[in-house]
């Protein structure tokens, strides 16, 4: 069954930020733990899995920090759930019943299709959503 526990959406939270960030260079852990409220030693053990997935690099030093690997318009949402929390699942399918078994793929597969969405995507939702005018009277 699909479920996204605090893996996925701190992981992602800490994606975004270091996506938003892209040019600026290296973020420092406390830096991306305090932009989101994610505690820190938490943190921590996420960014080391996202580094073994070859989403984020790691820079030692003064200036120091984590990074994303590849451009933001090269990281789906979808992959960064399924490195933190495992393959996305809806149900497994052991019906006999053709029509529910391909009932349960094409579910399966919209599930995908809504999760692939770039980090890219999200910045620019983000930045629209912040960009709105709203007149009160």
């Amino acid at each position: 069954m699909i479920s996204v526990s605090s893996k996925g959406i701190y992981g992602l939270a800490a994606l975004f930020i270091l996506a938003r960030n892209y040019e600026s260079g290296p973020l420092r852990i406390k830096d991306i733990s305090s932009g989101e409220g994610i505690p820190r030693q938490y943190l921590e053990q996420l960014l080391i899995k996202l580094k073994k997935s070859g989403l984020v690099k790691s820079y030692r030093g003064k200036d120091g920090g984590y990074s994303l690997k590849k451009r933001p318009s090269e990281i789906t949402v979808y992959e960064a759930l399924v490195c933190l929390e495992g393959p996305m699942e809806l149900a497994s399918s052991t019906t006999r019943t053709g029509t529910l078994h391909f009932f349960w793929q094409r579910a399966q597969q919209e599930i995908i299709e809504i999760f692939d969405i770039t980090l890219e995507d999200l910045i620019m939702e983000h930045d629209r959503l912040n960009n709105q005018v709203v007149y009160d009277i």
